[in-house]
């Protein structure tokens, strides 16, 4: 991988980085200490003394500034909800999501993983708590709410295709709109 020098020609040090998610340092590109960030993807690597760069474990947060809208029952991909998912891996996921609706109050839920990808998790409402199964080879789940405010916790295991995770969501009945709220949010870490 091509990561490119720190910037110390400004006020403003920036570390070494990346733009192409999935990307990691080759062996010997970090020299021990030095740390690299691949901003596409949300990870840290920092350089190892054998030459070697560590494990990345990385946190993604993402905040919608500006609420996202959308009518009928297919479920749609959240512009900012999202993170990309290294092949082989395992991430622990949580997604805070608040919405409103017009008229019904249903709202359909989704995580789609990638292709081969399983996912278990459970959702926690204002009301209760319940667990989800694990969904193995499937894209998606989906839980339909009453709740404005629904709290998901997710364990997701990629296969060999690597690819995004995409929080999803969908008005219940076709002609309404359901608009997910400013201020939700998802975290991802990758635990192995």
């Amino acid at each position: 991988m091509a990561f490119r020098d720190p910037d110390i020609s400004s006020s403003r040090i920036r570390q070494r980085r990346s733009f192409v998610a999935g990307e990691s340092p080759a062996a010997g590109e970090l020299r021990p200490g030095e740390v690299a960030v691949n901003a596409a993807g949300g990870s840290l690597f920092v350089g190892l003394l054998d030459g070697s760069a560590a494990s990345h474990y990385p946190v993604v947060f993402k905040s919608k500034a500006e609420a996202q809208s959308v009518s009928g029952e297919s479920l749609v991909n959240d512009t900012d909800l999202f993170f990309f998912a290294a092949s082989n891996s395992t991430y622990r996921i949580e997604v805070a999501m608040a919405h409103l609706d017009e008229n019904t109050g249903f709202c359909q839920l989704a995580v789609a993983v990638p292709a081969g990808a399983s996912i278990y998790g459970s959702v926690v409402l204002p009301t209760g708590a319940f667990d989800l199964p694990w969904s193995d080879g499937s894209t998606s789940y989906v839980a339909n709410e009453l709740a404005k405010f629904v709290d998901h916790h997710h364990v997701v295991k990629t296969a060999a295709t690597a690819g995004n995770v995409n929080f999803q969501f969908a008005q219940q009945s076709d002609g309404v709109f359901v608009t997910r709220s400013a201020g939700s949010w998802m975290l991802a870490a990758k635990v192995a």
